[in-house]
């Protein structure tokens, strides 16, 4: 939280005292109104986890997101796809299975960072209609 408050603070008195890189907020949050709705649309897994009983997350297995990976290219090679069908495979991959970053990239053969800025900006653009 104390990192928000260098970025969002204009003439902020301790930015003399204590120098701190706030690009990565920047490329994430580029105004406090996109930060706001993050927060505001943040789901935790907490009450699900405690109305199973459960006190760990549990893991997607790499069966299931291959299977939904198979599901959402219908027979079609992975590597026949276009850079744009790539990018909805990674957000449907996201949103059926659950699957983190790192998992998803895996299984399409994508950098950890394409996945990365792929997902991000899905939820930007959900952030961005929500205010049209």
């Amino acid at each position: 939280m104390g990192i928000l408050l260098f970025y969002f603070i204009n003439n902020n008195p301790l930015e003399k005292y204590i120098k701190i890189d706030t690009e990565f907020l920047k490329r994430i949050y580029p105004d406090r109104k996109s930060l706001d709705n993050a927060i505001i649309n943040y789901k935790s897994d907490m009450k699900e986890i405690r109305d199973n009983e459960r006190d760990i997350w549990t893991r997607t297995t790499d069966g299931f997101v291959i299977k939904c990976l198979n599901t959402s290219l219908n027979g079609r090679n992975i590597f026949h796809i276009s850079e744009g069908e790539m990018e909805d495979l990674i957000i449907s991959l996201r949103k059926e299975s659950g699957a983190s970053y790192r998992k998803i990239a895996s299984v399409t053969h994508e950098s950890y960072e394409f996945v990365r800025r792929t997902l991000w900006r899905s939820l930007r653009l959900v952030f961005d209609f929500k205010y049209i």
